[in-house]
Formats: C-alpha cells, sequence, structure tokens
C-alpha cells in the first residue's frame, strides 16, 4: 500500500467500530429478550459477545495502526539514512502521498532529499575533479609535485619499502627556448618530453613533473648505482631522437642527479636534495649525463649558495668593479686596446670569475650583470678618448644568456647612444658555444652587430667547437687563442703546434690574432715568432683598475 489515502482508512476502521458496536446491541438485546436461557447462559453468552468483538476491534485497531505508521516508519528510516550521509538509501516514490498535513511533510522531505543527493553527487564530481587538479600538472597530465610528496611519504612509511633509487632530471638549456621561442613552443616540447618517458619507462613507479622543466623518476627494489645507472641510461635514451614543435626540430639533452634510499637520505627532503645536487654535478659533466650523490656534494652546494647571495649583496650595493688588461701588439708592445673584466671584492680579496660567473650564468642575473659591464667599459673608453689619450678598443664579453637575447641589438644601440662612444671602439666577445647549433640566428646577430661598426671576436678559440665552416660563414674580425694552449707552449709539442695552427688559420682568413694568458718570455717568443698579432697577459700586465690604466696611458708606456 505505497500511496493508500490515510482518511479512507480511517473512514473505513470507524465503519467497522460502529457496525460491530451496532451488532453488539442488538445480539446484547436479542439475547435479553430470550427468557428461557438462565442467567449462567446469559453471562457465557455475553462473554463470547464481548471477546469477538473485541478481537474485531483490536484487529481493526492493529490494521489502522499498520496503514499509519508503516509510511511514517518508512519516511523516518529514509530520514535516519539521509542524516548518517547515506542518500542512496531514498526510494524512487513518496512514502506518504497523502493531502494531509503527514503527507505534505512526507513530500517535501522527498523533494528535500532529492535535491540534496543531486547537489551532493555535484559536490562529488567537482571534489574528482580537484582532486585531478590538485594531484596532477595540468600541461602534461603527469603526477605533479603533491603528488610525488604523498607517494614518496608512502612508500617511506611502508615496511616493505627496503630500497629504491630517485632520479632527478633536469631539461639542459631549456630556457633558452622559452626566451627565444616562447613559452608555447616549450609547453609542446615538455608536453612531448612527458608522453615519450611515460611510453619508455613502464615499469617505474611514479614520474612526476616537479615544475618547470624539472621531472623525477621513483623506481623501487634499486638496491645499487649500477642497477640505478642502467635506470639513468633508459632515461637518457628517450632523448636520443629529436623533438618536433611549430615546424621546428629540438635535439633536447637532460642531466640525471642519482639519490639512493636508504643510504642518501630517509626522508623525503634530504633524499630529494641529495639527487638534486647531483643533478647539478651532471651538468657540469656535460649534456646527456648523470651523477651519483656524493657528501662532498653538499659542501658545493653550500658554496653555491653562499656565493648566490654573496652577487645579491654586492649588486645592491653597487660593489662590482670593471678591471681592464692591456691588449698589446706583439712587435711593437704599444697598447691598442683592452679587454673589460668583472671584478667581485670580497673580504679584502677577489672571487674567481671562474667561480662566479656560472653561479650568476645559472641564476639569470648574469644578464643585468653584462649589461652593467657594456655600459661602464663603454662610458670609461669615452671618458679616456675626451680626457685626450690615443683612442683604444675595449673588448666585453658577452654571456651565451646575453648573446642570445632577443633585444641584445637595441641594448647595444642604446648603450653606445647613452655613453656616446663610437661603435668602432667597441669589440664583443663572445663564446663558441653560444651561438653552435644555430647557424641561421647567428648569422644575422652577427651581421646586424657589425652594421653598427662593432668588432666581433671569439673567445677562447679552440676549447669548444671550433667548426672551420663557422669561421668562413660568419662575419669574425678576432681570434683569441685559449690560455689553456698558451701555457703550453715550449712544453708540449701539441699545444705548440696547435696554437701555430690556429695562427697559420686566422691569417689566412684575414683574422686578428689575439693571444690570452701569456705568463712567460718563451711563450712571448713563440707567439712573436709566429706572428701573432696581439699579446694579452701577466707578462705584461694583470687587469687595472681604472686608475692604474690610465697611469699607462699617461706614461704612454710601451712593453718591451
Amino acid at each position: 500500500m505505497k500511496n493508500l489515502d490515510i482518511r479512507m482508512s480511517y473512514k473505513i476502521f470507524l465503519v467497522i467500530v460502529v457496525m460491530a458496536f451496532f451488532l453488539g446491541i442488538v445480539g446484547f438485546f436479542e439475547f435479553v429478550a430470550i427468557k428461557e436461557l438462565s442467567r449462567n447462559m446469559k453471562i457465557i453468552y455475553i462473554i463470547v459477545l464481548s471477546i469477538v468483538f473485541g478481537f474485531i476491534a483490536i484487529f481493526a485497531t492493529i490494521r489502522f495502526t499498520k496503514i499509519i505508521t508503516q509510511p511514517i516508519n518508512e519516511m523516518v528510516r529514509q530520514v535516519e539514512q539521509v542524516a548518517s550521509g547515506n542518500l542512496t538509501a531514498l526510494r524512487d516514490y513518496v512514502p506518504i502521498d497523502t493531502t494531509d498535513e503527514l503527507g505534505r511533510l512526507s513530500r517535501s522531505f522527498y523533494h528535500m532529499a532529492n535535491t540534496l543527493k543531486t547537489y551532493v553527487q555535484e559536490i562529488i564530481t567537482v571534489n574528482e575533479e580537484l582532486l585531478e587538479v590538485a594531484y596532477q600538472d595540468a600541461l602534461t597530465g603527469l603526477p605533479n609535485r603533491r603528488y610525488f610528496v604523498e607517494r614518496l611519504n608512502k612508500l617511506f612509511s611502508e615496511k616493505k619499502t627496503q630500497h629504491l633509487a630517485l632520479l632527478y632530471i633536469d631539461l639542459d638549456r631549456f630556457k633558452y627556448i622559452n626566451d627565444t621561442l616562447g613559452h608555447h613552443v616549450g609547453d609542446q616540447i615538455l608536453a612531448a618530453v612527458a608522453e615519450r618517458m611515460a611510453a619508455c619507462l613502464p615499469d617505474i613507479d611514479t614520474l612526476a613533473k616537479l615544475g618547470g622543466d624539472e621531472f623525477v623518476l621513483v623506481c623501487q627494489n634499486i638496491t645499487n648505482e649500477q642497477q640505478a645507472a642502467t635506470l639513468a641510461e633508459q632515461v637518457i635514451a628517450v632523448f636520443e631522437q629529436p623533438f618536433s614543435a611549430q615546424n621546428n626540430t629540438f635535439h633536447i639533452t637532460c642531466s640525471i642527479g642519482i639519490s639512493l634510499y636508504p643510504q642518501d637520505g630517509k626522508d623525503i627532503d634530504s633524499i630529494l636534495r641529495a639527487a638534486d645536487t647531483a643533478m647539478y654535478a651532471a651538468k657540469q659533466r656535460g649534456n646527456n649525463s648523470f651523477q651519483y650523490y656524493t657528501g662532498k656534494m653538499q659542501q658545493k652546494v653550500l658554496r653555491r649558495m653562499e656565493l648566490e647571495n654573496i652577487i645579491h649583496q654586492t649588486i645592491e650595493k653597487e660593489g662590482f668593479q670593471v678591471y681592464y688588461q692591456p691588449r698589446v701588439t706583439s712587435s711593437s708592445g704599444q697598447i691598442v686596446g683592452m679587454e673589460a673584466l668583472l671584478r667581485l671584492p670580497y673580504n679584502g680579496g677577489f672571487i674567481s670569475p671562474a667561480e662566479f660567473i656560472p653561479v650568476a650564468e645559472e641564476t639569470g642575473l648574469i644578464l643585468s650583470l653584462g649589461a652593467w659591464v657594456l655600459r661602464t667599459a663603454c662610458r670609461q673608453n669615452k671618458q679616456w678618448q675626451l680626457a685626450g689619450y690615443p683612442p683604444l678598443r675595449v673588448s666585453v664579453n658577452l654571456s651565451p644568456n646575453q648573446f642570445n637575447q632577443k633585444d641584445l641589438l637595441l641594448q647595444i644601440k642604446e648603450t653606445l647612444a647613452e655613453t656616446e662612444l663610437a661603435a668602432c671602439w667597441l669589440e664583443l666577445e663572445i663564446t663558441e658555444g653560444a651561438f653552435m647549433n644555430k647557424a641561421v640566428a647567428t648569422q644575422k646577430t652577427f651581421a646586424d652587430i657589425k652594421s653598427l661598426g662593432i668588432h666581433i671576436s671569439i673567445d677562447d678559440f679552440g676549447t669548444g667547437y671550433s667548426s672551420l665552416s663557422y669561421l668562413k660563414r660568419f662575419d669574425i674580425d678576432c681570434l683569441k687563442i685559449d690560455k689553456s694552449f698558451v701555457d703550453e707552449i715550449g712544453q708540449d709539442s701539441k699545444d705548440s703546434s696547435i696554437a701555430h695552427a690556429i695562427i697559420s688559420m686566422g691569417k689566412s682568413l684575414h683574422m686578428l690574432l689575439v693571444a690570452e694568458g701569456v705568463e712567460k718570455q718563451e711563450q712571448l717568443e713563440f707567439l712573436q715568432k709566429h706572428k701573432c698579432d696581439q699579446i694579452q697577459g701577466y707578462i705584461f700586465s694583470r687587469p687595472l683598475p681604472p686608475a692604474e690604466f690610465e697611469k699607462l696611458l699617461q706614461k704612454q708606456v710601451r712593453f718591451a
């Protein structure tokens, strides 16, 4: 009786009771009228009638009560289920569908509960979507840092986790792609990298994207470095084939740091920090390399952090200095130019550029520092010219990050305009690694720089790619022979031969040859013998602050 009208049930109950009462009265009077029956028989008859009509009344009462209470109990049960959070208990009908107060209450509850059920289902759906967002990287679809942290903590808490390896993967020079081609291209490459790694490394426990161009890989039951190395080699193999984006082909490489649990850390912070530290060590070894964590690496990390803080503090205090080292003709000893060199004063001395320049490169601070050095050197050179000294060409190093800036040409033009230095008195030194594999873009950049009247030299020639094809293709004025070749002149026949070959090649291409780091007389004599054009090194002068360099100009010093 799903939808029984309670009022009708009540009416039927009243009819039954009235009929029973009427029949009882009739029977009673008929019984009284029978005179033949004895007194005892009359009593028995009355008792029997009372029992019969009592049973009828009880049955009618029970039946009526059941009709009333069953829907109410059903509604109470559903209310309790809903109150406990179990909305699946709702029936597809209204328990009491009458026109009275109970019916209205039942219908109101039913509609309220079903509305609540729909609302809760929507909340569940939204929560599932939020969980997906919270634990999934939107770009690649891989688990994100939050998921990785919780997963690793769970593994650490499980007794069955005896060993695992963590590989910290960072894409090499990926910032250059973002800076030069835009983040939309970088995003496409990141998505492709993630998809390929996920497809090629199916047996790992977790592959997650930590952020930027950094990924992390967790694999259980890796007990030693050799097993971890095999896994790292599988990751590197993923990058053997180029990636495509925006109709361009990109040869991407990676650096991998490896840490092992529990040897290198027993909690997530220590093991992740160890892998990150090892990754930076791998970067120093070159592209597509991996490195295990060692305790000594932590000292290097602390030193790097210290250097970064020192650089920031020195920039804030405007404490950086530019020194100048003279470039001297090998034939006459006359000063014909100078190289501007950045110096970082600290505790009464100087921190080596070989130590702080890489940190400035990695942090991006080299961009502002490089622009400052260029501006300072141009301004100083102009001041010396205005003071009446013979005009000299100042050479300024451009870091790879500087050279690859989109607005490099604009910065140079603005600097020359601001300092009023003629472009012919400026030379830009660029290392080979800054422009290799970007022939078309480099050729245009060189042409734009040369169009201003600026000279271009290749710094540290012979230590990088040293491709003869770019020497012919690019408009280069000068080759600087790296100090590593000059150091062994007279002691190592191979280095002497290399230096001689570079000089001969440069001469045949009508380029100016400058030898760096010349410190010994036998080195000078060798370079003079082979007609190296200019000499730069401690044999003539160390790098000098502006005031001391100006004294050389005042005395018109000629180095013998």
